[in-house]
């Protein structure tokens, strides 16, 4: 009798995650098919919703980032409700697909790093002596009761 009330709470926090997870991957693992039929929904979707932006607002993010996020959270549920991770490599495959349909015209501004002028950096000799002067005559001592190499104390 006690072991039976013991697994009433566990029994019903079963069905609780049950319930409330509707399509709960499958033990089996990941059913490839099944999220290939289900991502093309995700796709659509979004499609329907870019159709709503300007074109020529399609590579600035702030303009569609809802409905962005709004893809990338059907594709990972699609994914798991099949029994598959996400991000997976057919998933990725899919997602890089939309991206060229929408994206494909879209270019990254990179920020070109250059070196500062030469009167800025002040001179390797000066950063050298400020830094060896310390450790050599502070060390001097040391390195040589370790008997360490003269080379070592230089480098």
């Amino acid at each position: 009798m006690e072991a039976r009330a013991r697994r009433r709470p566990q029994l019903r926090l079963l069905l609780l995650l049950l319930l409330l997870c509707g399509g709960c991957p499958r033990v089996g693992g990941c059913n490839e098919t099944r999220m290939l039929e289900k991502l093309p929904r995700c796709g659509k979707a979004f499609a329907d919703m870019m159709h709503k932006v300007d074109v020529w607002k399609w590579c600035n993010l702030s303009e569609f980032i809802v409905y962005y996020e709004s893809f990338t959270n059907c594709t990972e549920v699609e994914t798991n409700v099949v029994g598959c991770y996400w991000p997976n490599p057919l998933a990725q495959g899919f997602i890089t697909g939309v991206h060229r349909q929408f994206f494909a015209n879209c270019t990254v501004d990179r920020t070109h790093w250059e070196d500062p002028p030469d009167e800025a950096n002040p001179e390797p000799d000066s950063i050298w002596t400020k830094e060896a002067v310390p450790l050599s005559s502070s060390s001097q001592a040391r390195y040589q009761q370790l008997g360490t190499p003269m080379w070592f104390r230089t480098c």
